[in-house]
């Protein structure tokens, strides 16, 4: 679980060695306890970014991906010891308010 998040964040955080300086993403990060069941979290997250508009679409197991040209997002769905879920919801972007936006509607999407 964690080699498969530390890649994510090393992948969100190359973003900006991609982009010049005066371009760097704005990344927001936040995760939550669920108890939904782990597909219904993977299902909620892509309604979500279809719903956003938010790209190209990726799915597997565990997690839904989201990019465009401007952003990506991703959203984590792992059990947890002790059951639910840990969820972990990744959001970067060139553009603050679109980042910010998504991140907020993928929050509220996934029930606690």
């Amino acid at each position: 679980m964690f080699a498969k998040t530390s890649s994510y964040l090393c992948a969100a955080s190359l973003l900006g060695a991609a982009l010049p300086a005066s371009a760097t993403p704005n990344v927001y990060w936040h995760h939550l306890h669920s108890s939904v069941s782990q597909q219904e979290c993977l299902d909620k997250a892509e309604v979500v970014m279809l719903a956003e508009r938010a790209g190209r679409i990726a799915k597997d197991d565990d997690s839904v991906r989201s990019w465009n040209d401007r952003t990506t997002g991703i959203v984590e769905c792992l059990k947890a010891d002790g059951g639910g879920l840990m969820v972990m919801v990744l959001v970067a972007s060139d553009d603050p308010h679109e980042a910010s936006h998504l991140q907020e509607k993928l929050e509220k999407a996934i029930p606690k």
